[in-house]
Order: C-alpha cells, then structure tokens, then sequence
C-alpha cells in the first residue's frame, strides 16, 4: 500500500507502523516540473 500526503516527519513514523509499504508527498520530494514527450495527443 501507498500512504499520501506526507509532509512532516510526524506523519512519517506512524504511516509505517500501520503497515504500510511507500510513502508519497513533500517530505521526500517536490513534485517534478512540467516535460514535453514524444507522445501523440
């Protein structure tokens, strides 16, 4: 499982515990800026 939304190393400990796997949100990174692909619209 994923938990969201963690910004604050409070938040860190007790997701983990409660068994979850990864972990999303600002406390790991920002999210990435704008890219163009090669995909087709």
């Amino acid at each position: 499982m994923v938990a969201e939304g963690i910004e604050h190393t409070e938040t860190h400990q007790p997701v983990f515990h409660a068994g979850f796997d990864y972990g999303q949100g600002f406390l790991y990174g920002k999210p990435a800026e704008n890219f163009k692909t090669n995909k087709p619209r």
